[in-house]
């Protein structure tokens, strides 16, 4: 099913139509204004390697792949370690579930 019409989904699915191009570019001036403000949304793209490294400590402590995929809303097939950027929200809420697990206070990162 394609996404609907006037969407940036619709837009990066192919459809150039005036709505998804007019929804693209709104998109696209909130994120040239967030990084300009130094602002980050929860979609702007991070560098995943220090969430990776957190998820890799989860999983030695007895966190499943499925658990962890569930807490972000997604399904296990989904949930793909070794990707080379992930969304701010996903990067916050990975690194506060290990901070709040190593008893580190989620926002100074000190031990409590």
């Amino acid at each position: 099913m394609p996404p609907d019409h006037g969407t940036r989904a619709c837009y990066r699915a192919g459809c150039r139509c005036l709505t998804c191009r007019a929804a693209n570019a709104t998109y696209q001036q909130a994120r040239r204004t967030s990084r300009a403000t130094g602002r980050l949304t929860a979609q702007c793209r991070v560098d995943a390697r220090p969430v990776w490294d957190a998820v890799r400590w989860l999983l030695r402590e007895g966190y499943s792949r499925t658990c962890l995929a569930r807490l972000l809303g997604r399904t296990h097939r989904e949930f793909n370690i070794g990707r080379r950027w992930v969304t701010a929200g996903t990067a916050a809420r990975l690194l506060g579930l290990y901070r709040h697990h190593r008893g580190e206070d989620v926002g100074t990162g000190h031990k409590m």
